[in-house]
């Protein structure tokens, strides 16, 4: 878990959004990355196995699921840098969703959407 999260957040993260600011021309605003303070926030009075599911699915899924659809935006963008720096990023981010995957799967963390259709289906009369 705390290798995902260092090697994701603190370390590639940090390198790609700084790429995308640096090919972005003047006046745009390129997607932020899923570690935005409302998020952290969040998780910070968590601890424990809340912390982890938290995480991986706020952090883990949600957050590079979104970011996938950011920068596959920004891959089709009209300026020929900001589109080569959106399109060099995306195999890393999509790495990182599936890494996210995998590890709700081995820590048995279903994503948000999933846990709610079951507990839906729970609910309804049978």
């Amino acid at each position: 878990m705390k290798s995902f999260a260092h090697h994701d957040v603190m370390v590639d993260h940090t390198k790609l959004t700084m790429q995308l600011k640096m090919a972005a021309p003047k006046g745009v605003t390129v997607p932020k990355d899923n570690s935005g303070p409302s998020v952290l926030e969040s998780l910070q009075a968590l601890k424990g196995k809340e912390f982890d599911t938290a995480y991986i699915q706020k952090v883990g899924i949600q957050g590079h699921q979104e970011a996938v659809t950011a920068f596959q935006t920004e891959a089709e963008h009209q300026n020929a840098d900001l589109k080569k720096a959106a399109q060099k990023a995306l195999p890393t981010i999509q790495e990182h969703l599936k890494m996210a995957q995998a590890l709700a799967a081995k820590k048995d963390v279903q994503s948000s959407t999933r846990r709610l259709a079951r507990l839906r289906l729970r609910a309804m009369p049978g």
